[in-house]
């Protein structure tokens, strides 16, 4: 191909690239409604997203006409803008934003208000409008293009965009109501243990309680309430115990699962970066800076905040602070040496401690067929999975003897990574590729350590008076993860996770005592009404500003005639005075 031909390609292409540039930047500011369309924060993107995607799309384009032209002896004519190739790679570049735009808006659907949701439907609704009046001209000017297809080629894209920019800036962040609520603190609730255990699943529970192996879950599967919690995608854990803490939706509490990042450039913060572009690729690359946690704002109040400010005796464990793997966490903690005591100082947990401290000792010599280095992580993992769970159960074993709260909350963390590494050892039909001789040193570990927390939930029951009330929960559960993460973890060398969360897979609930119905199951129950149900359980008024339900069906008949369900507008600009202060119903 004669290089003056290919220049004219390549002309062509970068003005249906800067088209697609701009869509995909517009992209950026419709899943980060907070955001203002104009000021700083576009321009950085401009260099950023829309320079890169014009070039990208306007070299695709050209490597298409070489290969082209080496298969096909026609001619190739193109004009420094012709209508024929620039219609038609509009059309391409139109489909592909299409697709995008429709993905974000079901990924990111629970994720916006509902104006910005209403305004991201329209916008993808006229990208297809546009693309259908784009493929109507070019089909009708493909053998000869008159002054009014070419006139229709510029002018619907240009009055789509200009619409498109319309609709984006009539949502400007506005500023909140600042209603406030006055209510009393210090209040007496009935006692209270909240129990959550991260990656807990119903479909592991069941069968190996029904082994006789979970006593205390079974008993109160027996003697209360259990069902599952549904979470919603996309899926971040981090996202979703935002959600089960608040009963809010990301869009109310403002933790998207990630920290907020910046493009090179920019002071604007953005919570959600779009699917479809390389967020790791972009931070590596120096295009976008990470920021620190909590730039978006302070978000929501979580159930222990609204706790800490209503109740007058309460203790919570291990519930917002740093995760298993994170500086600080106990995933930080140095191995401990083989052949040592992985446990020392806890002798009388229970058996499933005495599981996990035997099968802890069978890893040992680290010296087995699936990899010397592999066995080691999987068993420094464990003992740490361990002893961070066995610190927290300690410190509320000592907050119960000497200051004894009326509400304690504990977050039990290490099933999560236990449950990441172990999970194809303990169903390895999913997997197909486990060694015999690895299945039966690793496959009793993760149910090993549901045993261990199910002795730790005995022990805590036993501090339960008579009329308290004692809540188990997880925002999601665990499943094997698919054949392409498996795939492309083993190419990039990526440590070897069995378990995940891309699916969603629903957590647990499980509640036990005073009021509450006896061999009762949960239907349909959502990780946001966690919260509304809880402060119901508690006598406390529920924020209307919470996305949940309240599942007063839990709760005896009698204690629902007894107890009325009250509502207030929101706990976030509540005033809380003292007991003898003003107070709402």
């Amino acid at each position: 191909m004669r290089p003056m031909r290919l220049l004219k390609i390549f002309t062509n292409a970068l003005l249906a690239g800067w088209y697609g540039g701009f869509l995909l930047i517009l992209l950026i500011y419709l899943v980060n409604p907070e955001v203002k369309l104009t000021g700083p924060g576009y321009f950085s993107m401009v260099p950023v997203i829309g320079i890169s995607y014009t070039l990208l799309s306007a070299l695709f384009w050209t490597l298409i006409m070489v290969a082209v032209r080496a298969f096909w002896r026609g001619q190739l004519v193109p004009h420094w803008v012709s209508f024929r190739y620039v219609v038609w790679m509009l059309v391409v570049n139109l489909v592909f934003l299409f697709t995008l735009y429709s993905i974000n808006r079901w990924e990111f659907r629970l994720y916006l208000p509902p104006d910005p949701a209403r305004i991201f439907l329209l916008s993808s609704t006229i990208l297809l409008g546009l693309l259908g009046i784009l493929v109507f001209l070019g089909l009708s000017g493909h053998r000869r293009a008159t002054r009014r297809h070419r006139n229709g080629a510029a002018l619907f894209p240009l009055v789509s965009l200009l619409l498109l920019l319309w609709l984006r800036a009539s949502y400007p962040p506005g500023e909140e109501i600042q209603a406030s609520v006055a209510l009393t603190s210090g209040r007496i609730t009935p006692t209270s243990f909240l129990i959550a255990i991260d990656s807990a699943s119903l479909d592991l529970i069941v069968p190996i309680a029904a082994k006789g192996n979970l006593p205390n879950l079974a008993r109160i599967m027996r003697e209360g309430v259990h069902g599952r919690l549904q979470a919603f995608k996309p899926a971040t854990p981090a996202t979703w115990w935002a959600s089960l803490s608040t009963g809010k939706l990301p869009y109310r509490h403002r933790q998207f699962g990630h920290r907020a990042v910046r493009f090179a450039g920019s002071s604007v913060p953005l919570g959600m970066i779009p699917r479809g572009l390389p967020r790791r690729t972009l931070i590596s690359l120096g295009w976008l800076k990470p920021l620190s946690p909590g730039t978006l704002g302070p978000g929501a109040r979580g159930i222990d905040a609204i706790l800490q400010e209503m109740v007058t005796s309460i203790q919570f464990i291990n519930w917002t602070e740093n995760g298993m793997g994170e500086p600080g966490g106990a995933f930080s903690r140095p191995p401990v040496p083989a052949g040592e005591d992985p446990f020392p100082g806890f002798d009388s947990e229970g058996p499933g401690l005495s599981l996990l401290r035997g099968l802890v000792a069978g890893m040992e010599p680290i010296d087995r067929e699936d990899g010397p280095e592999m066995q080691s992580t999987l068993r420094d993992d464990l003992v740490r999975a361990v002893l961070g769970d066995l610190d927290t159960f300690r410190q509320a074993e000592t907050a119960l003897e000497v200051s004894q709260p009326g509400i304690l909350g504990i977050r039990l963390r290490g099933l999560d990574r236990v449950s990441h590494r172990f999970l194809r050892f303990h169903m390895p039909e999913a997997f197909g590729n486990v060694p015999p001789a690895v299945i039966s040193r690793n496959g009793g570990v993760l149910e090993a350590y549901y045993r261990f927390l199910d002795d730790l939930i005995g022990k805590l029951m036993d501090h339960l008076p008579e009329e308290g009330r004692f809540f188990v929960f997880s925002p999601n559960g665990i499943e094997p993860i698919g054949i392409r993460d498996r795939i492309l973890n083993r190419i990039l060398g990526r440590e070897e996770a069995s378990g995940g969360n891309t699916g969603a897979p629903e957590g647990v609930f499980f509640a036990v005592g005073d009021g509450i119905r006896s061999g009762f199951q949960l239907e349909e129950a959502s990780i946001l009404d966690l919260v509304p149900t809880l402060l119901y359980s508690l006598s406390l008024p529920v924020g209307r500003d919470m996305d949940g339900r309240t599942r007063i069906e839990i709760f005896n008949p009698e204690y629902t005639r007894q107890h009325a369900l009250f509502r207030i507008l929101t706990y976030e600009r509540a005033r809380f005075g003292p007991p003898d202060g003003p107070d709402s119903p």
